[in-house]
């Protein structure tokens, strides 16, 4: 390694050890506790309140003239909420677009939701393309589910793309871009907040660290947003992994994936971000058909061996001659794993003896018409409670499954519960998962929609991992997305207040 190497990985490392952690599903959230001004508050055990307000984003939407681009939000009902007020109690959820802190601001939110419960949904129709920030306070501040999709039917740009909202956080990782002649990736880092950001934004790919000139300490403006276009910044990178580290700060990442053949579009996608490196990570939602490649990164200073382990609906097993495997120490190293997979939905978990994380990529060209591309990537498992997929489809051509992968060692049970446009519940399914194993629901669609929103409920926390697969084929070719399922955030440690009275 290169003594530039070592001191940006030495920089970085000190970057990580005094950043707070904020997962990629963290809510910007505020609450204010204030006592008699003669008390000292001494604080005792915290306690789980209601979020006072939260932020998401959702990146690079719209501005295609080929593709329809939509945004969703929903409120989950049930779930607790702060003490009514007179003015909290009349605040909106507003999605508003991240235009820059030198723009005037709209004088009519894009889209607005007033109701838990009931789904919204709006047509991103703006000619450019935004990043659109959904911002809830008071009673709607916990639990907001928010949701872009775009389909793009041109020649230039043909694909299903959906992807959650992602909430402001410090730092972010991604596997499975790539950046040569066929395949296009732009890092899109967005900062809703009020305060201007700077992160610094580290690349590996299957030779090792990329090092890149400008990538330090970026600058992020307020209400703004840049992007990086990988292709131009770590050219000829068959695999990408992305580590986005903010030193001053908080924003959202996201990585919008396009590839061709041909000069023709073969499939759009949006990368989901994926958990820190560790020793045990689980990819969900691997589809039972396609071209299904693994994507591992090593990150640190030693070879990581790893072991594979495949969460089938009969149970795990360990895949024939792939079942360990050694990944060069900061490089990321591609799998082919077609062969070990079946014709069902699995999940994949991956046990190492040194930090990694994970992406997988799914190209589905079908036997006609065009093809089309997804991933999935390593995530958390689900905490317990209830979580939404907003904007699932089921039509002529489309049609959406959710899956489920028990990570526990006792698995883990689930109640699925499809809602109609007014929030009614239409379909109830129940899930008993056993350890190691996977199951899958198809969602249908309720009698006033073609869109389908489902509300999970997990029964205990850190038991599964899920994802939402959509797909089908129609005269033009294949489509394909897979989205990983992810909590909002409902509460937040607050300190319990012990007074102290001053002698």
């Amino acid at each position: 390694m290169s003594p530039t190497s070592r001191a940006k990985r030495a920089s970085r490392a000190q970057l990580t050890a005094a950043a707070v952690a904020a997962g990629v599903a963290a809510l910007i959230v505020g609450a204010t506790l204030a006592g008699a001004p003669d008390e000292v508050g001494a604080a005792t055990e915290s306690s789980e309140q209601p979020v006072l307000r939260s932020t998401s984003v959702c990146s690079y939407v719209g501005g295609e003239p080929d593709a329809t681009s939509r945004i969703g939000v929903f409120a989950i009902p049930g779930v607790p909420e702060p003490p009514a007020d007179a003015e909290a109690d009349s605040i909106p959820i507003t999605a508003l677009p991240l235009a820059g802190p030198e723009a005037e601001p709209p004088e009519e939110p894009f889209a607005s939701l007033a109701e838990r419960g009931v789904r919204s949904l709006t047509e991103a129709s703006s000619t450019e393309v935004e990043s659109y920030a959904v911002r809830a306070e008071g009673r709607l501040g916990p639990g907001v589910a928010a949701e872009q999709w775009s389909r793009g039917t041109g020649t230039d740009l043909r694909g299903l793309t959906t992807g959650s909202c992602g909430s402001p956080g410090r730092e972010f990782w991604f596997v499975g871009a790539s950046a040569d002649a066929a395949r296009r990736a732009r890092l899109v880092l967005t900062n809703p907040t009020a305060t201007p950001a700077a992160v610094t934004v580290s690349l590996w790919n299957e030779n090792g660290p990329v090092d890149v000139d400008g990538t330090d300490d970026l600058a992020v403006p307020a209400n703004g947003q840049e992007v990086l276009l990988l292709e131009a910044i770590a050219p000829e990178s068959a695999q990408l992994a992305v580590h986005v580290q903010a030193s001053r700060g908080r924003v959202v990442a996201a990585i919008d994936h396009r590839e061709t053949v041909d000069g023709e579009s073969a499939g759009t996608s949006m990368i989901p971000a994926a958990v820190t490196p560790t020793d045990t990570v689980v990819l969900p939602g691997v589809p039972g058909r396609g071209s299904r490649s693994l994507r591992i990164v090593a990150p640190g200073d030693n070879d990581a061996i790893v072991e594979i382990e495949v969460l089938s609906p009969d149970g795990a097993y360990k895949p024939v001659g792939l079942d360990v495997l050694t990944v060069p120490a900061e490089t990321v190293l591609e799998l082919p794993l077609d062969e070990a997979l079946g014709t069902e939905p699995t999940a994949i978990r991956l046990m190492s003896d040194e930090p990694i994380t994970a992406g997988l990529r799914i190209a589905d060209a079908g036997e006609e018409g065009r093809p089309d591309v997804a991933f999935t990537s390593a995530v958390a498992a689900l905490p317990g409670g209830a979580l939404a997929s907003v904007l699932g489809l089921d039509n002529d051509s489309l049609d959406t499954t959710l899956v489920f992968s028990a990570v526990g060692d006792a698995g883990g049970r689930v109640l699925v519960r499809t809602v109609d446009g007014a929030g009614v519940t239409v379909d109830e399914v129940p899930l008993e998962i056993p350890a190691g194993s996977t199951q899958s629901v198809t969602v249908t669609r309720p009698e006033d929609s073609s869109w389908t929103t489902t509300i999970v409920e997990v029964a205990a926390g850190n038991t599964l991992v899920g994802a939402r697969i959509i797909g089908g084929a129609d005269d033009s070719g294949r489509w394909i997305d897979v989205m990983p399922l992810a909590a909002p955030q409902t509460t937040v440690p607050v300190p319990n207040i012990t007074a102290e009275l001053t002698p």
